[in-house]
């Protein structure tokens, strides 16, 4: 089972806490660990949502959950049901990347594509 990190653009914290709740199950909100880090918990799934990141997006971090297999894929996932723009790390599905580079796949409904970022 692998972590998962994703980074959607704007303050979408509400909506994908929603979606969440459709996916795996409904999340409790846990304590706000300091200013811009919430945690949510459902079973054994563990949610940080950081809303302090660069350039208007939020993390999404997710240990625990065995629906998706890779930030891709949570990420695809996210555009299809909430039509938002998400930043992730390319990982396996993309393993000419270097996982050491500042190389993302940015995702959104009208595709996908790579950009440094970092």
């Amino acid at each position: 089972m692998e972590d998962i990190e994703v980074y959607v653009k704007g303050n979408e914290t509400t909506q994908v806490v929603s979606f969440l709740n459709e996916e795996i199950g409904a999340l409790s909100y846990d304590c706000e660990i300091d200013e811009g880090h919430t945690l949510f918990t459902c079973n054994k799934i563990a949610v940080l949502i950081n809303t302090g990141i660069q350039d208007g997006y939020i993390s999404v971090s997710i240990k625990g959950a065995e629906k998706w297999s890779s930030d891709v894929e949570f990420a695809r996932r996210l555009v299809e049901v909430l039509g938002v723009t998400v930043r992730c790390d390319p990982g396996v599905e993309f393993p000419e990347i270097s996982p050491y580079s500042d190389i993302f796949v940015e995702i959104n409904e009208q595709g996908e594509s790579f950009l440094e970022w970092g």
